[in-house]
């Protein structure tokens, strides 16, 4: 049985389009391309708009990152690596949304998966180790990404204008393969894939490297919890309705809700639809609950 497409949709806060950004941007790459900075750079541009952000802030905190990563060469992951964990897989992207908790109790997840930020607590409290991390060191137990990478996850960590302190503190505490990214323009040793908020960084690396479909796991865009809606915050709404825009438009994959698939994963008895049509690309049959994945690397600066 192959399951339809569903897309991600968009959560209350429809900022991006009321604002009026959303008409005059190009809606992804070509397909079967990887992203490339002139498919993102519109979108940043715009969010840096709409959020009062400083380009040249994220610039330099992008060039710390990257004297960073030069005296950490030995530490650097290798794109070929990065493909090769996702090229033709499917993969599970893990957001912390409020499902994610129940999400991912007694779920045999395969391999690859990936990690946004502080989800990587939750799946290694249930044993899951993310093959792939995509962080911007903000979460309440970083340590747990450290130790993550100890034991041999990629962590892809972000730079942009308000971390340099995080930076600062916790990328000389990573003992395992890191890469770094940013929002701006890539540069030495930094780079970027598209995205904004770890969430659809995340979807966007895994989508970059040729995953297809997605799953999204605790991605919870349109959560009928008033008050967990309330609790968020205006910033933080209009972040999501950002990230829920660019993942629809910028993603060249399939994308499901864990939540529209899980049973049907679970029982073996379904097939995932590939961009492309054909068969599925995974069948959900049990796989190791730690991630694996040698090395992993970034797209050269344009």
């Amino acid at each position: 049985m192959v399951i339809a497409h569903h897309r991600a949709a968009p959560p209350r806060a429809r900022v991006p389009e009321s604002e009026g950004y959303m008409s005059s941007l190009r809606h992804g790459p070509v397909r079967g391309a990887p992203m490339r900075f002139s498919d993102w750079e519109g979108y940043y541009d715009a969010i840096v708009k709409s959020m009062n952000y400083s380009r040249d802030r994220d610039e330099q905190v992008a060039w710390m990152l990257s004297g960073m990563m030069e005296s950490r060469a030995s530490q650097l992951a290798h794109i070929s690596d990065l493909k090769d964990i996702f090229r033709g897989r499917h993969a599970y992207v893990f957001a912390d949304g409020p499902s994610l908790a129940s999400d991912i109790v007694d779920f045999p997840f395969t391999r690859p998966t990936v990690a946004a930020d502080g989800a990587t607590s939750k799946m290694m409290d249930e044993g899951i180790r993310p093959d792939v991390i995509v962080t911007d060191l903000d979460a309440e137990r970083v340590e747990d990404q450290v130790e993550a990478n100890r034991q041999g996850s990629i962590v892809v960590i972000h730079a942009h204008g308000d971390n340099q302190r995080a930076l600062e503190e916790w990328v000389p505490r990573f003992p395992g393969r890191i890469l770094a990214s940013t929002q701006a323009a890539p540069i030495k040793n930094v780079h970027d894939f598209g995205g904004f908020t770890d969430g659809d960084r995340a979807v966007l690396l895994a989508d970059h490297f040729g995953s297809d479909p997605l799953i999204l796991v605790g991605f919870n865009f349109d959560e009928g919890d008033a008050e967990y809606v309330r609790s968020l915050g205006e910033i933080k709404l209009k972040k999501l309705a950002w990230g829920s825009a660019i993942i629809i438009n910028l993603t060249r994959g399939q994308l499901y809700f864990f939540e529209d698939v899980a049973q049907q994963l679970r029982d073996g008895a379904v097939a995932l639809a590939a961009a492309g049509g054909g068969g599925g690309a995974g069948n959900g049959a049990a796989a190791p609950r730690a991630g694996s994945g040698d090395g992993g690397a970034a797209g050269d600066p344009e």
